[in-house]
């Protein structure tokens, strides 16, 4: 079992953390108590970094939708949800929703 004080930790931390192998420990003690461990996960793997623009073309938005909306017009401020619903739906649904929202309040 690997043991370093709390000052190498801070002065080596970036070097402990490159050491370590998967599911390996490094007790950390001040003077001669415990005070921490530091452990690698299992499992981990390093990934490429990101790249800009890597996603394009993968999401499709199909047309807008905010008929859904409707569903939360309790939830949502009085001005939002007769803005959605004038925006989506017919005049006769628009009314239906606003009135189901005044009956809620």
């Amino acid at each position: 079992m690997n043991q370093v004080t709390v000052q190498e930790v801070q002065q080596h931390l970036l070097e402990l953390l490159k050491t370590l192998n998967p599911g390996e420990a490094v007790q950390i003690v001040a003077g001669e108590q415990v005070v921490g461990w530091l452990v690698a996960e299992e499992g981990v793997v390093a990934r490429a970094p990101r790249q800009p623009g890597s996603a394009v073309g993968t999401l499709t938005i199909v047309a807008d939708d905010d008929e859904h909306l409707q569903d939360f017009a309790n939830y949502m401020p009085n001005e939002l949800a007769i803005g959605r619903s004038q925006n989506c739906c017919s005049s006769g649904e628009s009314e239906r929703v606003i009135a189901a929202r005044e009956e809620s309040a």
